[in-house]
């Protein structure tokens, strides 16, 4: 496990916070962890992701609605999505392939130190982590409604 991986699973450790499921990406040159859960909007369970990597940046990925993209509604949708990129800069929304809509939340993170004491470390990125998670759960219940309006209708 990558040392960012590491730290936060000790910082959801220390806290008990048994939200996530982790799993390691097999034979990933970057070390990739995946850290799965669900947050709670309008009585919807969106997946969430935190993927960590030996790379300086951590991604928090929430599918907000799945196969939602139709050839009858693309161009709208497209451009709400568009506006919503120019509007709010932490977040980044698209659809991958089968359509879904997906924002993601790219935040840097310290490297590892090891002059740095674990505990230290661990809570530092933690913290970071979960701060960034509380804006988007926030963003999310302020904006969630806009998203299933524009697109369901």
């Amino acid at each position: 496990m990558n040392n960012k991986a590491q730290a936060f699973s000790n910082y959801l450790e220390q806290n008990q916070i048994e939200a996530f499921q982790v799993q390691e990406v097999p034979d990933d040159e970057q070390g990739t962890v995946v850290f799965r859960s669900n947050i709670e909007v309008d009585g919807q369970r969106l997946q969430t992701l935190v993927i960590l990597d030996q790379s300086p940046y951590a991604l928090i990925r929430v599918q907000l609605l799945p196969q939602c993209r139709t050839e009858e509604n693309e161009l709208d949708v497209l451009r709400f999505v568009n506006e919503q990129n120019l509007t709010y800069k932490p977040f980044k929304l698209f659809f991958d392939n089968n359509g879904s809509l997906l924002m993601d939340t790219s935040i840097v993170l310290p490297m590892a130190d090891d002059a740095v004491d674990p505990e230290e470390k661990a809570a530092e990125l933690g913290d970071e982590l979960r701060g960034m998670l509380e804006v988007v759960i926030n963003y999310l219940n302020e904006n969630y409604k806009k998203f299933m309006q524009k697109i369901w209708g």
